[in-house]
């Protein structure tokens, strides 16, 4: 199945876990299997924000959901 479904990306060094090397990290929204071992294709669409550290993972968490109603935003546009 070759549909295309609505995530966002982190591409960074993670600094609020004290990361050093640069990831990439995907969160397909509303997708809950398994795509471990599978070949995906990701099409960049916009920026919403740089990196940066937060004080505490729940931190993170608030604006990464923030993020995440961007992104649908985004998306839906």
């Amino acid at each position: 199945d070759s549909a295309a479904l609505p995530a966002m990306m982190n591409i960074g060094t993670r600094p609020t876990y004290h990361g050093h090397r640069q990831t990439l990290e995907g969160h397909i929204i509303g997708y809950s299997g398994d795509l471990y071992g599978q070949r995906i294709t990701v099409s960049l669409v916009g920026r919403i924000r740089g990196e940066q550290p937060f004080d505490s993972p729940a931190a993170l968490a608030r604006q990464l959901q923030h993020d995440r109603e961007v992104c649908i935003s985004i998306l839906k546009s």
